[in-house]
């Protein structure tokens, strides 16, 4: 016997990818909606009594950690060291970020196009390799950034003057180095959004965003395929700061 579970916000239909039996929560692609639910032969009681590590309210865009004294654990992806005031984080691109499509587009695309090239490089026809030429670059683009998110690491520095963020060996455009001093942070929050879609599908996306002073926010670090990473980080930098974890409302 199989049981289907439906959105409790718009009945829609829920896939098996998209429930956690672990945590007993689940989420609505079509309307984003997280929500927990009780498995068949579950006591009410026990279930009144769960809550989610990685609560999301219905109506916000951003993910907040626990407040009942909980943290979230480090994800084996992250190494992070402590000594002499600073606190530093290592984070490889390829194990939290999305790449296989990218890889496979990657060898797809160019797969066809090299044929083309060293023909009309073989031939000295120039007409060729003119009208590659806008196929050429969208290749390279693709193969630059692939190999960015396969071997990429972005560097984290947390000192008591600021926060440190450097991406690379392989420079890639939107992921830019960059440095918050403390003074100019009020708060950390964690923030999902959907850069790119595949098989129509979102592709949910997890960021560490800062609100400042000024009441602006910057995104210091995201492309992260799982929250609890972006929640991790946002965790243990707030700790080391003294900034306490408060929620962001939604703009």
């Amino acid at each position: 016997m199989t049981n289907q579970l439906n959105c409790i916000s718009c009945g829609n239909a829920i896939a098996a990818e998209d429930v956690n039996l672990q945590n007993l929560v689940a989420k609505c692609r079509q309307c984003n909606a997280v929500f927990s639910f009780m498995p068949q032969n579950a006591s009410t009681a026990s279930f009144l009594e769960y809550k989610d590590p990685l609560e999301q309210t219905l109506t916000e865009d951003f993910l907040r950690r626990p407040d009942d004294g909980r943290e979230v654990e480090m994800p084996s992806s992250v190494m992070m060291e402590r000594d002499f005031g600073e606190l530093r984080f290592t984070i490889p691109w390829r194990k939290t970020r999305r790449w296989g499509f990218f890889l496979l587009f990657t060898i797809i695309w160019n797969g066809i196009l090299t044929p083309f090239i060293v023909v009309g490089i073989a031939t000295g026809s120039w007409e060729i390799l003119l009208f590659t030429s806008i196929h050429t670059i969208v290749g390279v683009s693709f193969l630059l950034y692939t190999l960015g998110l396969i071997f990429n690491k972005t560097s984290i520095v947390v000192t008591s003057q600021g926060v440190d963020i450097k991406n690379g060996p392989i420079p890639i455009p939107f992921n830019p180095n960059r440095f918050m001093a403390v003074r100019d942070i009020q708060q950390l929050f964690v923030e999902e959004y959907v850069p790119s879609k595949t098989n129509g599908q979102p592709d949910y996306t997890y960021a560490v965003t800062a609100l400042t002073r000024s009441h602006e926010r910057q995104r210091l670090v995201g492309g992260f395929s799982q929250p609890g990473h972006a929640l991790y980080l946002e965790q243990e930098i707030e700790n080391f700061l003294n900034i306490k974890n408060k929620a962001i409302p939604r703009v």
